[in-house]
């Protein structure tokens, strides 16, 4: 499938969803969408965000879900069923890509979004660098793994075939303290 034809298949994937939504929330009474309105306000927001124009592999990654809606819960695993998960919590990224090579892997770092197949990571364990998207249609950036692999990461889990990761860059123990300090 071509960028364009998978552009398109995702717009009216979004569309489709969209639409869907509008209708449901028209054919609730004021009160239910009361408290329902930050569900309706993540919708729009990732509705106006994802129909602007993204990079090849975000596109390849938003038409892994069925909606936008399964990206975020994807992304934000909170409201999960936590407790057969593992706590890949505090481990680095490194750490974590030395266990578990094969990929798929994609990450939400401080840099942007970040998807890894075993070619990439094995290249980024090897000393390489990866594209990174900020979020922005064509500002992909380069990372090195120097910088990628040292963070550590706040939440990782599995789904849909791959690993879905938060991360952030290492603190030391002076910045903690300094952190620690001031509050």
């Amino acid at each position: 499938m071509t960028k364009e034809q998978k552009e398109k298949r995702l717009k009216e994937r979004l569309r489709a969803e969209y639409q869907t939504c509008l209708r449901i929330l028209q054919a609730k009474l004021p009160p239910a969408l009361t408290d329902q309105a930050a569900e309706i306000a993540v919708e729009v927001l990732v509705y106006q965000e994802l129909k602007k124009g993204r990079s090849r592999e975000f596109v390849d990654y938003l038409l892994r879900f069925g909606t936008p809606s399964e990206m975020i819960r994807d992304l934000c695993p909170d409201g999960q069923d936590h407790s057969r998960r593992e706590d890949f919590a505090g481990m680095t990224v490194r750490e974590f890509l030395q266990q578990h090579p094969e990929g798929p892997v994609g990450m939400m770092t401080p840099e942007g979004f970040v998807n890894l197949d075993a070619g990439q990571i094995k290249g980024l364990l090897d000393g390489g660098s990866v594209k990174g998207n900020p979020g922005c249609s064509g500002m992909d950036v380069d990372i090195q793994a120097a910088e990628l692999l040292e963070q550590v990461i706040c939440d990782c889990h599995p789904a849909d075939g791959a690993w879905h990761m938060l991360t952030d860059t290492a603190r030391t123990d002076q910045e903690e303290g300094m952190v620690a300090g001031i509050c």
